[in-house]
């Protein structure tokens, strides 16, 4: 609604997924993590997740850049 575009490559990682919630959700966690590691190494001074009352995916993340 808000005309932003997912990515190609993107778009394609989560149409295999299919109808698979789980796989598109480890899918999701590991590119944020992704995301993530490259704006810490590029020098952000920290990272702001809006969490909507849903943390699993946030605290993954998280775990995953050795974080929490």
């Amino acid at each position: 609604m808000c005309g932003a575009k997912i990515p190609p490559g993107l778009r394609s990682k989560l149409d295999a997924s299919g109808t698979n919630d789980a796989a598109a959700l480890e899918f999701g966690i590991e590119y944020a993590t992704r995301q993530c590691d490259e704006l810490l190494r590029a020098g952000a001074p920290g990272l702001h997740f809006y969490t909507l009352n849903k943390a699993h995916s946030t605290v993954q993340v998280l775990k995953n850049l050795g974080l929490a």
